[in-house]
């Protein structure tokens, strides 16, 4: 997984090769992106004279924490294998505050 931050947004790569984006889930909550995959691979072998049958379940869960976002619009997209997610940051608070002399 790839972070890059750029002026106006942070952008995520994550690769995902042979994940379909129903399989995806993003969450953000409490300053933490998690990403989470949940992939289950049948064989689906029309022969009724097998031997041996294996299915596998695979899950994965990346989080990481990211401060002052906006998180209402971020974007995620999966094409070719790679998941990419563009978060925008919020406008930077200034805290300078004006003292008014009496």
């Amino acid at each position: 997984m790839d972070v890059k931050e750029q002026e106006e947004t942070y952008l995520i790569e994550a690769e995902m090769p042979g994940v379909k984006k129903e399989e995806i889930k993003l969450d953000y909550q409490d300053g933490q992106l998690l990403i989470s995959v949940q992939k289950e691979e049948n064989i689906n072998d029309e022969s009724d004279s097998y031997i041996h049958r294996e299915r596998r379940m695979t899950s994965m869960q990346r989080g990481m924490m990211l401060k002052d976002i906006n998180p209402e619009n971020i974007e995620a997209s999966l094409e070719d294998g790679i998941l990419k997610i563009t978060i925008p940051k919020l406008e930077p608070k200034s805290n300078k505050v004006q003292i008014q002399v009496k």
